[in-house]
C-alpha cells in the first residue's frame, strides 16, 4: 500500500497528487477497518493524521522509510 518509489515521486512533481495519494491509502484501511472491524470507526475519529514513507524518511531518517 505504501511503496517508497510511488510517494517520493508524487512528492516531487505535485504536492497535492501526494496528499491525494496518502488520503487513499487511509481510506482503503478504514474501509477494512469498519467492515472487518469497527463499524462506524470514522464517525468517532475527531482527528487524523496519515504519514507515508517519505514522512518516515524525513522525520525518522529511515532509508526508503523503512
Amino acid at each position: 500500500m505504501a511503496d517508497h518509489s510511488r510517494f517520493s515521486e508524487a512528492q516531487r512533481h505535485s504536492p497535492r497528487a501526494y496528499r491525494a495519494q496518502k488520503q487513499r491509502v487511509l481510506d482503503a484501511m478504514l474501509d477494512v477497518l469498519e467492515r472487518d472491524y469497527v463499524p462506524g470507526l470514522r464517525d468517532a475519529l475527531t482527528v487524523c493524521l496519515t504519514g507515508s514513507p517519505t514522512t518516515n524518511e524525513r522525520f525518522v531518517w529511515a532509508p526508503a522509510g523503512n
